[in-house]
């Protein structure tokens, strides 16, 4: 598989598109310039009028009008030019130094003009046409080493701001000074391009991108827009998809399987249909899909090369149900999510710093994986890429053979070429980080601290996700055991089952009598394993009135009509995660009904004394996090966003999709916030280093940290990761530490087995 891979990438490097021709580069500049700018016309109109003034005061100049005064000469060609229906302008005459004459041609021009304007109202005509024609993107696009996005959903705008961030740091050295002090100060079109092709009409996705991404907030970088359907050849060489650097295949659609279907056809096309004509890509393709079951039929659809290396399939619905169940249970995994993906910041990089090549006389090469650890002092390691997953050596801590691992053992010996995964400010080459002496501390024990075992839990999921299947077994990893599950959506109890079994066949076990005689309560034992009992409950999450009624009543004011089959109060439950509604229930979009729903849960607890209840929401919209600090909802977790994050890693560097498999997979090594009394013991002061140092010795890999300041406000939480002078901090600087109970305490962000 690397031996393909690296083939690919030596192709895709030596791969140049063709020197286009001056008459090519101007006429793509023509194209684009009367497609984008609506004074385009008004300009090549005073342009024109300009060279004709000019060329008719040169002709004038020539044959002696005159007496050779530019002045004069020009005074006639614009007269000429003006006036087309007269041809005696006097020339050389000597009369036509008299202001009668003058008087009278300018006269004359009035008529002249009439005749221009007609000229004027066909140049017009004939200009408009052509830039209708222009504006519904059917010229071929110029560009080369470009990000290629095919297709439109409601996650394209963050796609691009991702990519632009991605991109500032390949800026020119001025303009990327300028980028760091001021994005929005950076020049239009000075970054890398960015071209879609989408079966929509040109003019609405230029009109979309202008209102929610305008050019000051693109960091210089060119986005051309065209449109076509990606399945079709000639559209995607019309948009140079053979010269591009990266694709991306968005979804689109709300049936999973008929969008999956496109995705599939689209890759088809790249890899098949191009191939047969003559062209082939030389970059990967990052494929969003929708539903996990199509990821294997995503690959079936490369002809050439390896498989695994061509298409890095994304399934978006997948990760976000992931995602959610696991900041859910641990508060500010979200943020830290965030702040690892986004391009803001901190990002994760691969190199092979090979001992005796270069300036690396001292390099990795033979090194303990623990030991290249403390070798970084302005970035984080946190994985290896394996040159050669089949070695002994690897399968030894990789017996699946896999080409990356988070957090590998610290006892792996480094081998030639193989390269180390780090979070740092940015990539090597530009000097943000490099290998340097061992700043390993003094090894010291850790603290005799051990969290308390859980007690089992009452957890609620609100709203309906057509994956619900995969929540549970998700949600059933992350509970204690014998905790107990409560799912309230829009479904009667017996369509709630059905769904399931159509997802997971071992829900056939689910027994309709339950342990009472209500037929809406089930025994999980034998099905799940740390859930033990499963309630559904058939009603309107964002209703007050039935989340008021929810459970028996216990005090005389109590609602008597209460909703059938619930058996605890909202105040009851130990977390509420409230999934993205369905859209389709009433006319509210549906990050409203989320955040109606968190309201009237918080209120509804608050009112009967329990405060600091742990709410979860999933919203799409990043426009809606900001309002969802209002609720003193827990935690949130924006779909759309973290999506495009994933989308937009990916496609600068395959090697990243190995990161997300494993960030994001049911087995190995994932992303956690840990209590620091894990790490720290009381009134002691501790560097990175020393983090670090503690937590190796629990096989964990430090990654950064949140510290609280005793502010129980999630919203005021600041994920810091690779902590270092570009975010305030210093590794050497031994800092104190708050543990405690309760949501307080300070997090340690860690890459961990659980």
């Amino acid at each position: 598989m690397d031996t393909e891979y690296a083939s690919m990438e030596e192709e895709k490097a030596e791969q140049q598109r063709p020197e286009p021709t001056s008459e090519e580069k101007f006429f793509y500049w023509f194209d684009n310039f009367f497609a984008t700018n609506p004074m385009a016309k008004v300009y090549m109109l005073c342009v024109v009028n300009l060279v004709f003034m000019v060329f008719f005061a040169v002709c004038f100049h020539i044959t002696g009008s005159q007496g050779g005064d530019w002045s004069e000469n020009f005074w006639m060609g614009f007269t000429f030019a003006a006036d087309m229906a007269e041809d005696d302008h006097g020339g050389p005459f000597p009369y036509a130094m008299t202001w009668v004459f003058r008087v009278m041609n300018f006269s004359f021009s009035f008529g002249g003009a009439f005749v221009f304007g007609l000229v004027i109202n066909f140049l017009s005509s004939w200009i408009d046409d052509r830039v209708g024609g222009l504006r519904k993107g059917k010229t071929k696009v110029m560009e080369n080493g470009h990000t290629l996005i095919l297709g439109w959903n409601d996650r394209t705008v963050s796609v691009l701001n991702q990519i632009c961030q991605a991109n500032e740091s390949e800026l020119e050295p001025r303009y990327f000074a300028m980028a760091q002090n001021d994005p929005t100060s950076v020049p239009a079109n000075v970054g890398l391009p960015i071209v879609i092709l989408a079966d929509r009409d040109k003019e609405e996705m230029d009109d979309e991108l202008m209102d929610s991404f305008p050019p000051e907030e693109r960091r210089g970088c060119k986005i051309v827009t065209r449109q076509g359907n990606p399945i079709e050849p000639k559209k995607l060489l019309k948009v140079a998809v053979a010269y591009a650097r990266s694709i991306i295949v968005l979804s689109e659609g709300e049936d999973p399987d008929e969008a999956d279907a496109q995705s599939v056809r689209c890759i088809l096309a790249l890899t098949g249909q191009l191939a047969s004509q003559g062209w082939r890509i030389k970059c990967h393709i990052t494929c969003e899909l929708q539903d996990i079951d199509n990821a294997d039929v995503a690959m079936l659809g490369v002809t050439e090369g390896v498989p695994e290396d061509v298409v890095v399939p994304v399934i978006s619905h997948d990760v976000i149900g992931k995602l959610m169940i696991q900041c859910s249970r641990e508060i500010g995994l979200s943020k830290a999510f965030e702040a690892l993906l986004c391009f803001e910041g901190s990002e994760c990089y691969f190199s092979a710093w090979n001992s005796g090549e270069g300036h690396y006389e001292d390099g990795i090469t033979g090194k303990r994986f623990a030991d290249c650890c403390y070798c970084f002092r302005d970035a984080a390691v946190i994985g290896v890429r394996f040159a050669n997953p089949e070695s002994d050596e690897v399968l030894a801590i990789n017996p699946e053979g896999r080409p990356f691992l988070l957090n590998p053992s610290g006892d792996y010996y480094m081998q030639y070429n193989d390269k180390l995964l780090v979070i740092a400010e940015d990539d090597h080459r530009s000097g943000a980080y490099a290998y340097g002496p061992s700043n390993n501390p003094n090894t010291t024990p850790i603290p005799p601290f051990e969290l308390p075992p859980k007690e089992p839990e009452r957890f609620m999921l609100a709203g309906w996700r057509r994956d619900m299947d995969d929540i549970v077994r998700e949600l059933d990893k992350w509970v204690p055991p014998g905790s107990h599950l409560t799912m309230f959506n829009r479904f009667s109890c017996e369509k709630q089952i059905v769904r399931l079994k159509n997802g997971d066949p071992a829900f056939e076990s689910l027994n309709s009598t339950g342990a009472s005689a209500s037929n809406n309560l089930f025994q999980m034992a034998g099905v799940l394993t740390n859930i033990a009992t499963l309630e559904l409950i058939q009603g309107d999450c964002t209703s007050g009135k039935q989340l008021e009624r929810l459970g028996p009543a216990k005090f005389p004011d109590d609602f008597p009509d209460r909703v059938e089959g619930s058996r605890y109060r909202v105040e009851e439950f130990d977390t509420i995660l409230t999934l993205s509604i369905d859209a389709t229930v009433g006319n509210m979009d549906p990050d409203s009904r989320v955040m109606v729903s968190m309201l009237v849960m918080r209120y509804i607890s608050e009112k009967r004394g329990v405060m600091g209840k742990t709410l979860v929401a999933e919203i799409r919209s990043p426009t809606t996090q900001e309002l969802m600090d209002y609720t003193k909802c827990s935690d949130s977790v924006v779909g759309n966003r973290l999506i495009a994050m994933i989308l937009a890693q990916i496609s600068e560097d395959r090697d990243l999709g190995y990161v997300m498999e494993d960030l994001f997979s049911e087995e190995g090594m994932e992303m956690h916030v840990k209590d620091i009394r894990l790490f720290v013991g009381p009134d002691e002061l501790l560097s990175w280093w020393e983090l670090l140092d503690r937590c190796q010795q629990r096989n964990f890999l430090p990654v950064g940290w949140i510290r609280k300041n005793g502010n129980p406000e999630v919203s005021e939480w600041e994920a810091v990761l690779n902590p270092g002078p570009w975010n305030g901090y210093d590794k050497d600087q031994k800092m104190r530490w708050t543990g405690m109970d309760g949501i307080l305490g300070d997090l340690l962000i860690v890459i961990s087995e659980d």
